[in-house]
């Protein structure tokens, strides 16, 4: 093994005593626990209170706001996913959200490792914005990476569960856009059958509204090619944060093209992504 070279002209100097410092971990998750059930089966969650209510502030206020939960030190989520309060969790304690990545099913039919939409939704329903751009930003790697873009269940599903002006409504609103838009019909019948588009535009009034705007407004191009910052909720005054993983906050400046001109892939056209499946902790396969 190599070893450093010798910095010039330099005097050595005794080695730093150690002393107490920034916090230790100990000191930054606390001691106190509490105990959420998520899901109608109740799925148990064990979390650290501190560190819990300090990276998101909707448990701050349900805990130490007087209210039975914080008696309690218990909170119950009936309606919420628990893979996706898993996923939560993990980026709580580590600041981490895993990539995607494609995986069979017990059937073998193509899956990805969690559901983005499930856990959009769950950042949403708390107010985390941080966690909200982070999805959008490993989304969109996956879609590149894969060749993919979303499917109409997927939008489907996007539409049906999150807010009026969602980024990620947005970036379904605009891959449709750019699937009727920008590429041949031989490309994308397969994926985006007519009968499924003509479902979105009934049965989501918001989403034929949406669609009529952005055609109005001119915007089109590849969803997955747009600037960074387009599908984020922050505003356009505002430092874009980041994070990488060992938690390092990078901050980016939104870029002042809003609409820009059509792109087109150069290779074969996108797939839609896989079907939603039956979503397990369990068959995830890292980080």
């Amino acid at each position: 093994m190599a070893t450093p070279a010798a910095v010039t002209g330099s005097k050595p100097r005794p080695s730093t005593s150690y002393g107490p410092g920034r916090r230790t971990f100990r000191e930054l998750v606390g001691e106190e626990m509490v105990d959420i059930y998520v899901g109608p089966e109740e799925v148990h969650f064990r979390i650290h209170k501190r560190i819990l209510c300090d990276r998101v502030p909707y448990f701050q206020k349900m805990f130490t706001s007087g209210f039975k939960e914080g008696s309690e030190n218990a909170a119950r989520f009936p309606e919420d996913d628990p893979d996706s309060f898993d996923m939560l969790v993990d980026w709580i304690y580590f600041y981490n959200i895993r990539g995607l990545a494609r995986m069979k099913d017990s059937d073998g039919n193509d899956i990805i490792t969690w559901d983005p939409v499930r856990f959009y939704c769950l950042a949403e329903k708390l107010c985390l914005p941080m966690v909200m751009d982070n999805i959008m930003d490993t989304l969109r790697k996956y879609h590149k990476k894969m060749q993919e873009l979303p499917s109409p269940d997927f939008i489907y599903r996007a539409y049906a569960s999150t807010s009026d002006k969602s980024p990620l409504r947005n970036y379904c609103l605009m891959t449709i856009r750019y699937i009727l838009a920008d590429l041949g019909k031989d490309e994308t019948e397969e994926g985006w059958p007519t009968s499924e588009i003509q479902k979105l535009f009934k049965d989501h009034d918001s989403f034929a509204s949406d669609y009529i705007t952005a055609t109005r407004d001119g915007i089109s191009g590849d969803p997955r090619d747009l600037p960074k910052c387009f599908f984020h909720v922050h505003g356009e005054d505002e430092p874009c944060i980041t994070n990488d993983w060992n938690g390092k906050r990078k901050y980016y400046a939104l870029p002042q093209q809003k609409h820009p001109k059509k792109q087109c892939l150069e290779s074969a056209g996108p797939r839609a992504s896989p079907a939603s499946p039956s979503w397990s902790t369990a068959a995830m396969i890292g980080r």
